[in-house]
């Protein structure tokens, strides 16, 4: 495995701090960090945190990322009634949460400066919502843009608006697709390559006329050897059926819904003595009460995710809304346990491997995947080892392999329009 020689050196620009990496957003790009290093790229880390009392980077997360990077710039995401104000009144030339992430001249002049004397190869946008600050930075030192699209993001917030369940939430999310589908095409427009998560997403985006493009999966964390291997002996499986996911987000709460009040009652009235386990980050109310039923534990904010999905029988995903790629789909593949999703929860991938998933859109169905599942273990390691290969670090390199294209194919088009 040899690092790509065009990129050496790389400012990568995320929307929040990836570490800890405790949510999908969050693991998929601190595990591209990672990889990068394994690659023997350097990596100049631009991020934002939120600068609320109780939700700041502690000092051991903060060393964590420094130790895995070759600098850390750490800007706050902008908080108050006045910030919310010039959020507001920006909406029609910027949206929501990137009008939220820009900087002050000052601060616009120092980030310059400092990646200036970085040097970096490629400058790298994680989604939308640093893109003002990655084109400022690219005007400033003329070096080529590299944009990973994580989502249809206009479309995934319309989701989640009509997903969500309190009015409040519901207006937070409306508000926050105003100008997006926009400002979305015009980063991908920009840039001078782009890695899309998903392959349907990709499709899309070609539709609409992107041409320097192509598919980057996320990496899975037991890839970067922190996990399975096809001689890890397992632990004791506890659990029935587990769903580990993001507890905060519509999407995947409307899941813990579906599973807990639907799907349960079904496998129960067949298998009566089945566990559900339901775990994840910052579980809210309802889905502490929904948990709250008959053979269902709830786990809160796991610190290992790889050994809880090593201790479960089946794996599922009930979540059916959404877009791009559920990066709790790239983990299930890394174990050898049976895996039970909706259609949404294959979306993005491959035919090849969207086939080593059992897929249900209905209760009942879903219900009867389950129990086969239980009733019939299968070891799947093997028939998944295609599929390990492209959410690895060499999938990695074997993107980064289709950006020597990215310097010429843009400036020729703009040559070409001019």
């Amino acid at each position: 495995m040899n690092p790509m020689p065009i990129m050496k050196r790389v400012t990568l620009f995320s929307t929040d701090i990836p570490y800890p990496a405790n949510r999908g957003g969050r693991a998929d790009i601190w595990r591209r960090v990672l990889a990068l290093s394994r690659l023997g790229v350097a990596v100049q880390l631009v991020c934002f945190f939120d600068d609320v009392s109780g939700k700041r980077p502690e000092q051991q997360h903060l060393e964590a990322v420094r130790a895995a990077t070759a600098g850390l710039l750490l800007y706050p995401i902008k908080q108050g009634k006045r910030a919310l104000l010039e959020a507001l009144i920006k909406l029609p030339q910027m949206p929501w949460h990137v009008a939220r992430r820009s900087l002050g001249a000052l601060d616009l002049r120092d980030l310059c400066s400092v990646v200036q004397e970085f040097q970096p190869d490629w400058l790298w946008c994680e989604g939308p919502w640093c893109g003002p600050l990655v084109l400022a930075v690219h005007d400033h030192i003329q070096v080529p843009v590299a944009y990973r699209s994580h989502n249809l993001e206009h479309v995934y917030m319309a989701r989640q608006a009509s997903a969500a369940r309190r009015p409040r939430d519901r207006l937070a999310w409306t508000i926050a697709c105003v100008g997006l589908r926009r400002f979305e095409q015009q980063m991908l427009t920009t840039a001078d390559w782009v890695f899309d998560i998903s392959f349907d997403d990709m499709a899309f985006w070609q539709a609409q006329g992107i041409r320097n493009i192509s598919w980057l999966p996320p990496i899975a964390e037991s890839a970067l050897g922190m996990g399975t291997s096809a001689d890890l002996p397992y632990t004791e499986q506890k659990h029935d059926v587990l769903f580990l996911g993001n507890l905060t987000t519509p999407n995947n709460v409307r899941g813990v819904e579906w599973l807990v009040n639907e799907i349960r009652p079904l496998v129960l009235a067949q298998r009566p003595g089945t566990q559900f386990v339901v775990a994840g980050s910052n579980p809210g109310e309802h889905v502490r009460n929904l948990c709250k039923a008959p053979n269902v534990t709830l786990l809160p904010n796991v610190a290992d995710a790889l050994a809880l999905y090593r201790q479960a029988r089946v794996l599922v995903n009930p979540v059916r809304t959404g877009s791009g790629t559920h990066v709790k789909a790239i983990e299930m593949l890394m174990m050898r346990t049976p895996i039970v999703t909706s259609t949404q929860g294959t979306q993005g991938m491959p035919a090849e491997v969207k086939r080593l998933f059992k897929v249900a859109d209905t209760s009942e169905a879903f219900a009867s995947h389950v129990l086969t599942a239980l009733d019939q273990p299968t070891d799947c390691w093997h028939e998944r080892s295609d599929a390990r290969r492209l959410f690895s670090v060499q999938g990695l390199a074997d993107a980064l392999a289709k950006l020597p294209m990215a310097t010429a194919l843009p400036a020729l088009q703009r040559a070409g329009t001019a």
